[in-house]
């Protein structure tokens, strides 16, 4: 859903993505508020379609998140978004991803709320 999404830049973009999704009539529920999620934020590189888990509140810190309508701060350090679940106003603090020698993109540890 699009409102689950915002570009940090021309390429990339952070979206919350649900953990699980129960047979409903989507999105129509999900914007009615008879559905909520439990969402992961991921970033997804548009140009090369890679998406990279980048957080995972409920695993890493038991709360539950459900994105709605997330935007970057002007500095582009935060994910700021509402939490669904009780319209709470929440930040995300990002750390720039590190490419390493083996080809592939590491999350930094300490990437958070």
């Amino acid at each position: 859903l699009p409102e689950k999404c915002t570009w940090a830049d021309d390429v990339t973009l952070y979206c919350g993505v649900p953990s699980e999704i129960e047979p409903r009539a989507y999105p129509d529920s999900w914007y009615q508020g008879k559905t909520l999620f439990v969402d992961d934020i991921y970033r997804i590189e548009a140009d090369t379609g890679r998406a990279s888990l980048v957080y995972s509140p409920l695993s890493q810190d038991e709360e539950i998140i459900d994105i709605y309508k997330p935007f970057m701060s002007k500095d582009g350090d935060y994910l700021i978004f509402n939490n669904k679940h009780d319209m709470s106003l929440w930040a995300f603090t990002i750390i720039p991803p590190v490419d390493n020698p083996f080809g592939n993109t590491v999350i930094p540890e300490g990437s958070g709320i």
